[in-house]
């Protein structure tokens, strides 16, 4: 297996579940500022140019979670998906991570009225259990803690008080040696800390 990715890229998250699988891949790293995702080399595989993506024998794959979804069925001992009901639960939380989650969370024009709005059932769904599905770690968890955990390294101006069970979620998450190896690794901390200054530095400026 080959997985397509950079540290600034959603690939990290791949990187993130292939780790918690137990599952080696051979990780190309993509130079974004040499345009390497949109020459052809890359773009005769996937079209438009998408990062992350990977290639399994035959199967060529783009979009971090139809990834997240496929390494589930693939590896169902390691992943515990393993019934319908398993793999329907798994594309809700996937589904709502990429299309409510994440808009709420990035989108800054409206993130003041709308994430109260998601947050708060999250915190109810996460008030009787440490997490999502199953009683233990899964990859609805993968999905919808990739995207939390970046609140502290790229939003650490959101109070989240008001929600203490997602925080509570937040830390265990972000206390897993495989996401400590990848998406929370130095690198992407550091990487992390350097766009929020940035981000600041220009809203900043335009007031």
């Amino acid at each position: 297996m080959k997985l397509y990715t950079n540290p600034a890229s959603r690939g990290q998250i791949v990187s993130w579940y292939l780790h918690e699988l137990g599952v080696q891949a051979e990780e190309v790293i993509l130079d974004f500022k040499a345009g390497e995702h949109k020459a052809p080399g890359y773009t005769d595989k996937f079209p438009f140019g998408l990062v992350p993506s990977i290639e399994d024998g035959d199967l060529r794959l783009f979009e971090s979670g139809a990834i997240l979804l496929y390494l589930a069925e693939r590896f169902p001992e390691a992943s515990g998906v393993t019934t319908t009901e398993q793999r329907a639960l798994a594309a809700q939380w996937v589904l709502f991570a990429n299309a409510t989650l994440a808009p709420v969370m990035f989108i800054e024009s409206v993130r003041d009225t709308t994430l109260p709005k998601v947050f708060s059932p999250l915190d109810k769904v996460l008030a009787d259990r440490e997490y999502l599905e199953g009683g233990k770690f899964s990859v609805a968890d993968l999905a919808v803690g990739a995207y939390l955990t970046y609140m502290p390294m790229f939003l650490p101006q959101v109070d989240l008080s008001p929600w203490p069970n997602v925080v509570a979620y937040i830390n265990r998450i972000s206390e897993r040696p495989s996401f400590k190896a990848t998406s929370g690794s130095p690198e992407v901390t550091n990487m992390a800390k350097e766009m929020a200054e940035k981000r600041a530095a220009a809203a900043a400026a335009k007031e």
